[in-house]
């Protein structure tokens, strides 16, 4: 399917821009249903962090065929 968007990728297009689109979102909204779920509830956001580990290692080939 072709971009509706000719010339530009908006979704990679700078993505300076695009970074903190998603904290900026979620904040919006919590600010415009806040004074709609109070005084009984509210809502907010919590920061999360992802930590990926990659291992590399040495591969040792075995079986049958090699003689192991």
């Amino acid at each position: 399917m072709p971009s509706p968007f000719p010339g530009m990728d908006p979704y990679l297009e700078s993505p300076d821009f695009w970074s903190d689109f998603h904290g900026a979102l979620a904040h919006e909204i919590k600010k415009q249903i806040n004074p709609q779920l109070q005084p009984n509830y509210f809502a907010r956001t919590t920061p999360h962090v992802t930590y990926d580990v990659i291992e590399v290692s040495t591969s040792h080939p075995y079986g049958p065929s090699l003689g192991c």
